[in-house]
């Protein structure tokens, strides 16, 4: 803006009375004022914020204060609800075994033929029915396994069970499940509760038994598969990782694991 002149300043201010000049005095220190008391309650609106912050940071405090006086309280009550069991608990045990040293040594021999009896018709039993559930389990897998196969597109032309190989003259390898057609093999290990250690060991069966099929001059490639009546996700994921079909339980029937997105087949 170009700075006027006196006689332009003299020149413009002709016309205005000091009523207007007045006015306009008071209309600029109302629009101040106004201005002022707009930043006043501002400021204060904002101081007011400030301190319901500051309230709500303090009930947040004090919450987390009574929260970790209440944990600290209670892992405090179970600390001694603990220290009293142990005692209950070696009292008890303290007890037990000053009531054995009563018995006579006649008593204890019976004691100890007894016991030896019992632990030897329960091993038995167990086995027994460790071997049980084992077979059930891989009747209940073999019947379904090569249907699950064709629906991955995998024809299959025959299937049998409990299949050996062997070198000169020696077994060096039994296959559960042995899956077959013109161009693949494939080698199903089922176990009732499957680990990572039967996976390991599946996957040495299938190297030998690969050189078996190459002694017989078989160039058909050679995949694997797992399955288990029970089996943890590491256990699975390390299947996958290794190349291998997984078959769980699913319901009274039996499926393939979804396989994930970059899921390969190993190939031996």
């Amino acid at each position: 803006m170009e700075t006027m002149t006196a006689e332009q300043a003299l020149e413009a201010a002709k016309g205005i009375t000091f009523e207007k000049a007045w006015a306009i005095l008071m209309e600029e220190n109302n629009r101040r004022n106004e201005e002022y008391n707009r930043r006043d309650e501002e400021n204060k609106r904002r101081d007011e914020e400030n301190r319901r912050w500051d309230e709500e940071r303090k009930r947040r405090d004090e919450e987390d204060k009574r929260k970790d006086e209440e944990s600290r309280i209670r892992i405090e009550e179970s600390w001694a609800r603990m220290e009293k069991t142990n005692e209950d608990f070696r009292k008890s045990m303290e007890k037990t075994i000053s009531d054995m040293e009563k018995n006579t040594e006649k008593m204890t021999e019976e004691l100890r033929a007894n016991t030896e009896k019992v632990i030897g018709d329960l091993s038995k039993n167990l086995g027994g029915l460790g071997n049980s559930i084992g077979s059930f389990v891989e009747t209940m897998f073999a019947g379904e396994i090569w249907k699950k196969f064709e629906e991955l597109g995998i024809s299959v032309s025959s299937q049998c069970e409990n299949k050996y190989f062997k070198k000169d003259g020696r077994k060096v390898a039994e296959v559960d499940v042995f899956v077959e057609n013109g161009d693949c093999a494939i080698i199903v290990e089922i176990k009732f509760d499957l680990v990572k250690k039967h996976i390991d060991e599946h996957l040495e069966r299938i190297r030998v038994v690969r050189r078996c099929l190459d002694d017989r001059g078989d160039t058909r490639k050679l995949l694997g598969a797992v399955g288990g009546g029970t089996i943890t996700p590491e256990a699975q994921q390390y299947a996958f990782d290794n190349g291998l079909y997984v078959f769980v339980q699913s319901g009274e029937s039996v499926a393939i694991a979804k396989l994930p997105e970059d899921f390969k087949a190993q190939e031996w």
